[in-house]
């Protein structure tokens, strides 16, 4: 079974924009109408600064949250329970 990762916005929108233009030119040539190359270098920057703005919210976020621990939990050694804490009892002889 393969494993789930989280989804890379920034690729996923790029890809999507990239797509969508290729689309367009398709559909032109299809219709034989004309697109405007003023029209698709906006469309292809805004996109891009979209993936871009995504990518930074989302990394931001992750970098926010604490991360939770994805393994298998880790039990503690039952032998190290009855070790005494040296430095507690240390600071408490000497006040």
């Amino acid at each position: 079974m393969m494993k789930r990762h989280e989804t890379d916005w920034t690729s996923l929108i790029a890809g999507v924009t990239f797509c969508a233009i290729a689309a367009a030119y398709l559909g032109s040539e299809i219709t034989n109408r004309t697109l405007e190359l003023r029209w698709v270098v906006p469309i292809l920057l805004i996109g891009l600064g979209v993936a871009g703005l995504a990518g930074t919210l989302v990394r931001a976020r992750r970098l926010s949250t604490p991360a939770s621990v994805s393994g298998p939990a880790v039990e503690s050694d039952p032998a190290s329970a009855d070790v005494p804490d040296l430095d507690a009892e240390a600071s408490h002889s000497e006040g």
